[in-house]
């Protein structure tokens, strides 16, 4: 069974969906250059705006997606692509050597599956309408659920999903949780310190910049060191990165992952 992901709606009743809408896979966040570094772009290639980092769902299906409780997830054969390109550039010799993403994965449309992400609440089932509307509904975790193919770019969807997936496996959903750490792993090493020579040297200002700000987040954990009764786990929450996603999940799954 094929259906567009325009069909799928939180509603059971078709006077009640919503129209379609673009949706913003991820916005603006730190340690872009990063990204762009480990991608093989050039500093300020990432376009936010682009129609890679949109997918057209329904208003109620593009809530869900801001809010954590769905996400598109890459077919794993495109994950090992990503996870071997990124790679490959972290050990390149020179900026010029590293390989760029569109051309390892050509713009064109990919498969995806739509999996719940961070859904602490009711676990809301699906529902989609043919054009005749005839409606198939579908409960979480929304296992039997049609790939998608869709011209999003699967990098910018790793970006989503990799804050909107769970840390806790579920037994239901032990299909795809191989694929959960691999993109927790990659978002981990898109945030890594990357070679700062040729078109990635920054300018004085911006090096200015980050002692400052490294400066006051070591006062921060100083502050803690320093008194008993600081509130430590605030301060960690606030400035944590995707690696304590990727412990997580390891000390929930690590007896089911071969050695």
């Amino acid at each position: 069974m094929s259906l567009p992901i325009t069909s799928l709606t939180s509603s059971s009743k078709a006077e009640r969906v919503e129209p379609i809408e673009d949706f913003r896979l991820f916005e603006m966040r730190g340690q872009f250059r990063a990204h762009e570094y480990y991608w093989g772009l050039e500093p300020g290639e990432i376009d936010i705006n682009s129609c890679l980092n949109t997918v057209s769902v329904r208003g109620d299906i593009a809530r869900l997606l801001n809010k954590d409780m769905l996400t598109l997830v890459p077919s794993k054969e495109v994950i090992e692509i990503i996870k071997e390109l990124t790679m490959y550039n972290k050990h390149s010799k020179s900026v010029s050597d590293r390989r760029r993403c569109f051309e390892v994965l050509p713009v064109q449309p990919y498969t995806y599956r739509l999996v719940p992400g961070n859904q602490k609440t009711k676990k809301i089932p699906l529902f989609a309408f043919d054009s005749s509307g005839v409606v198939k509904r579908f409960d979480y975790p929304y296992s039997d659920l049609p790939p998608f193919t869709l011209d999003c770019y699967p990098l910018h969807t790793v970006m989503h999903s990799c804050y909107a997936l769970p840390c806790q496996c579920e037994s239901e959903a032990r299909a795809i949780d191989e694929c959960h750490l691999d993109i927790f792993i990659l978002a981990h090493r898109w945030r890594l310190p990357y070679p700062e020579t040729g078109s990635f040297t920054l300018p004085p200002e911006v090096v200015a910049q980050r002692a400052a700000d490294r400066a006051s987040v070591e006062a921060a954990y100083g502050l803690l060191d320093s008194s008993s009764n600081a509130d430590y786990s605030s301060v960690k929450g606030y400035i944590a990165t995707p690696n304590g996603k990727v412990k997580s999940w390891l000390q929930t799954v690590q007896p089911g992952i071969p050695a």
